[in-house]
């Protein structure tokens, strides 16, 4: 472990360190694309919850879970519905096994298919009262192995969601050192070749800021947008006239869903501004381009937790070759929600800062969703299918 070369691990370390015992119950191969991060899968107990709740720096999380849950049982190998607008935690089945002295770190995030169902999902830790991050152990009076149990919180708003035992929500990224130590500032970017490019391929100013991009690209054969907004649970009864809940199914192999019954394309401004509706979900690509060598990968963070009226968050980390086979790169995709009153949105207003991150090893080189434009989840079919 001590030979690691500070930086984001690749998939082959995480699996060296998982044969020294770092990792346990995880079912990571080689053949992982994401090279970056590896999934991890739900157990079989769920948590009906209170109300979101971090942990605590000083306890495990289990006495945190006991005291705010209001109900608990197992998730049957047929599936349970999570309700929307309802917060619920399970146990994670993979568990990390930590040295004080390896100077391991950890930041999550949410599956980019899951946040583009308008899915939140917030990995919890042991000893971290901090969502989505790993304890920092080096500051504790530890043993100098420590157990780490993890959960994840998961509070669907637009769509119940069905989950099963061993399926994926959410992503870790485990890095060698300080994460801070292993950012790439800006002005060094250019050492890595043509990271961030224009759609015809050149290259652009480097920045820090993403951007949303409002102008239409095609979606079908027949259309054109630049955002999908997902269709109310009201707008889709007064629609069809009826009640049906449109329960997004998360099992593997993966259902295909119809779109149009859950969605809407977006394809007009007014006076050169898209008007956000309060509590309505968008997915608006980025203008910004990438195309990421296989020893850099990304963190997409909202400049804020809201920005104005709005939620802004991306799900998934972006992981190295992201983008390169593509002489115009890929963009990346944003989750947006509206809250409260109306926010009207502009062309390549910023919404997010980009953090580039050296890999402690180069990643095999392998395509990681470069082929993505503007895109719903996996879960659902082609637009115009």
């Amino acid at each position: 472990m001590e030979a690691l070369r500070p930086g984001v691990l690749s998939t082959h370390q995480v699996l060296e360190l998982a044969d020294m015992g770092l990792l346990t119950d995880h079912s990571l191969t080689a053949e992982d694309k994401n090279e970056s991060a590896f999934d991890l899968h739900l157990s079989d107990k769920v948590y009906k919850m209170k109300g979101g709740i971090k942990g605590k720096d000083d306890s495990p999380y289990r006495s945190t879970l006991d005291r705010h849950s209001t109900d608990s049982s197992t998730i049957p190998a047929e599936g349970m519905l999570l309700d929307k607008e309802t917060t619920f935690v399970v146990p994670i089945r993979e568990i990390l096994h930590l040295d004080r002295s390896s100077r391991i770190v950890g930041v999550a995030t949410g599956k980019s298919s899951i946040g583009r169902l308008d899915v939140l999902t917030r990995l919890i830790a042991d000893y971290s009262n901090c969502y989505d991050q790993l304890p920092v152990l080096s500051d504790r009076r530890f043993d100098s192995r420590v157990n780490i149990a993890l959960y994840v919180e998961i509070t669907p708003l637009t769509f119940p969601i069905r989950i099963y035992p061993n399926c994926s929500v959410n992503q870790l990224r485990l890095c060698k050192g300080d994460l801070e130590l292993s950012r790439i500032p800006i002005k060094q970017l250019d050492l890595y070749g043509p990271v961030v490019v224009g759609e015809g391929g050149g290259l652009v100013s480097m920045e820090e800021d993403l951007s949303v991009n409002l102008e239409t690209t095609r979606i079908s054969d027949t259309h054109k947008a630049f955002a999908f907004r997902a269709i109310s649970q009201k707008e889709y009864e007064r629609r069809e006239g009826h009640s049906d809940s449109r329960v997004i199914d998360l099992k593997y192999p993966i259902v295909k869903h119809d779109p149009v019954q859950y969605w809407t394309d977006e394809s007009e401004l007014d006076n050169n501004a898209f008007k956000i509706i309060p509590e309505s979900f968008y997915i608006i690509r980025s203008l910004q381009r990438f195309k990421l060598p296989n020893d850099v990968c990304v963190y997409a963070q909202a400049m804020t937790e809201t920005f104005g009226e709005l939620r802004i968050h991306y799900a998934g980390f972006v992981h190295p070759c992201f983008g390169r086979d593509r002489d115009g790169g890929a963009p990346l995709i944003f989750e947006i929600r509206g809250h409260n009153v109306p926010t009207l949105l502009r062309n390549a207003e910023a919404m997010a800062r980009l953090q580039f991150y050296r890999m402690s090893a180069a990643a095999e080189n392998k395509p990681s969703y470069g082929e993505q434009e503007l895109t719903l989840s996996t879960y659902f079919n082609p637009w115009g299918a």
